[in-house]
């Protein structure tokens, strides 16, 4: 989780040039680490913000929500933020990966923010891939405490 407290001064600009570095787009950069749910949403919308938030976890994989919240009382942009943000369209697919990295990449340039899923798919889990493993080594075999520590008796 990453957030901007009161005791933590923000990015400082160089005097005359301004920001020299650029935007890090986390969502481009989550979608092509290959996480297989990636989605945002913002504060002021709190149901989409629950449901989103309630899909993620109940994601089989690695599940990624950018959940942007300004802080209301030191650098309140609320107000923006509302006239920045929008739905993803009706027709959005959420199974599209080059898509949804053009999308979030489009965002930056656009001075737009969309809320919504914009990556889904159903990739084997690291615990999948971990159990089969285990079946080959070991087949049917299940391992109890009480054989473990009969090893040691």
């Amino acid at each position: 989780m990453q957030a901007l407290r009161r005791s933590v001064s923000m990015p400082k600009m160089a005097p005359y040039e301004g920001v020299l570095e650029g935007q890090l787009n986390i969502l481009a950069m989550i979608i092509v680490y290959g996480c297989s749910f990636v989605a945002r949403t913002f504060s002021s919308q709190a149901s989409e913000m629950a449901k989103i938030i309630g899909r993620g976890l109940d994601h089989p994989g690695f599940a990624f929500v950018h959940a942007m919240s300004p802080c209301p009382t030191f650098y309140n942009t609320y107000d923006p933020w509302k006239e920045s943000f929008m739905p993803l369209p009706d027709d959005w697919d959420t199974g599209d990966r080059i898509k949804a990295i053009d999308m979030a990449m489009e965002e930056v340039g656009d001075g737009v923010f969309h809320s919504g899923v914009f990556f889904q798919d159903v990739y084997r889990t690291y615990t999948d891939k971990l159990q089969d493993v285990y079946a080959k080594a070991y087949g049917d075999e299940q391992a109890t405490i009480d054989a473990l520590m009969d090893q040691y008796a």
